[in-house]
């Protein structure tokens, strides 16, 4: 029997020399873009946000004073429209059309094109 050969009753010896492959490490710049991209989505959002927010407080501190600018008191004209009858009698209808004062209807339109005009 040659040094070489094995006898067929005995098993060949273990290797123990045996090298490990390298662990692949081709996953870290995924996971860096990743982390990139929900950073830069994060970034974005809190943009608009603070947009929205500025655009609402914009809106609240006008809001008032466009409500402060319009005369909320009651004229006369409109009193006396509110005094008028809830018959629907032709007589009453009558009465309340001559009782209508229809001259001054106009009246407040000018300050109310200023009001807008301003604005």
């Amino acid at each position: 029997m040659e040094p070489n050969q094995i006898p067929q009753n005995q098993t060949p010896p273990l290797r123990t020399d045996f090298q490990t492959p390298p662990k692949k490490s081709g996953g870290v710049g995924a996971v860096i873009g990743i982390i990139i991209i929900v950073l830069l989505l994060i970034v974005g959002a809190l943009y608009f946000w603070g947009e929205k927010l500025s655009r609402e407080q914009n809106n609240t501190t006008e809001a008032p004073q466009a409500q402060n600018d319009v005369d909320n008191s009651e004229d006369t004209a409109t009193a006396a429209l509110s005094q008028q009858s809830s018959s629907d009698e032709l007589s009453s209808i009558r009465a309340d059309l001559e009782s209508t004062d229809t001259a001054n209807l106009d009246s407040g339109s000018s300050e109310f094109d200023s009001n807008i005009d301003s604005l």
